[in-house]
């Protein structure tokens, strides 16, 4: 029916996706750029695909969304994985956002 893309310069992943309330999605992933490396991704479209919002979330290493649920009060949660610093290993991580505002 319908067929979009999100990413950018380089190699970008989706790991999660939800139906909104309203029939829109929620899509969960990963996005790299040279400027900082892997950062979580969250992308909020519409009911056609058509993207409403797209943030990154993400410090100085690796981040990686790989799921999203919706929270009861219309944000969402993020649970994903994040590399700190070189020596420590990744770390999980657990984001709340509210809904549209990212």
């Amino acid at each position: 029916m319908w067929e979009r893309t999100f990413g950018g310069e380089g190699d970008d992943y989706a790991h999660g996706v939800c139906v909104l309330e309203g029939g829109g999605f929620a899509l969960a992933g990963s996005l790299w750029s040279a400027a900082s490396g892997d950062d979580a991704y969250l992308a909020i479209t519409d009911e056609e695909g058509n993207a409403l919002l797209e943030r990154t979330y993400g410090g100085g290493g690796g981040d990686w969304a790989y799921s999203v649920i919706p929270a009861a009060d219309g944000g969402l949660i993020l649970v994903g994985g994040c590399a700190l610093a070189p020596d420590r290993g990744e770390d999980v991580f657990l984001l709340k956002v509210s809904g549209m505002e990212g």
